[in-house]
């Protein structure tokens, strides 16, 4: 279970910054406005949202990494390589040398 500490901070951190996130932008709505309508609460959950996401993503990103390596998944940059290597030891006619469909 690699990376599973670091996805609970990921969590920890992405519900207190959504919660502290919307009770400030709904003082904000509420200073300004006063009461606070169901569309406003809905917009304030939005931004609230939307701002968790842009801070916590980065981690989240991470977390995914940490976890797709220790599966035994390759990077995606270093993916073709890996398949043909794969091919390569499997003796696939993809990476073989020989031109196939056409007799000559």
């Amino acid at each position: 279970y690699r990376g599973v500490h670091l996805k609970g901070l990921h969590t920890l951190f992405q519900t207190f910054l959504y919660f502290y996130a919307y009770s400030f932008f709904k003082n904000i709505y509420a200073g300004r406005y006063g009461k606070i309508g169901a569309g406003a609460n809905l917009l304030v959950g939005m931004l609230a949202g939307c701002f968790n996401i842009f801070v916590t993503q980065p981690l989240d990103t991470v977390t995914t990494r940490v976890q797709a390596n220790a599966a035994g998944n390759v990077p995606s940059e270093a993916m073709p390589e890996a398949e043909h290597e794969q091919n390569r030891r499997r003796g696939s006619p993809a990476t073989s040398d020989q031109t196939t469909g056409v007799d000559g």
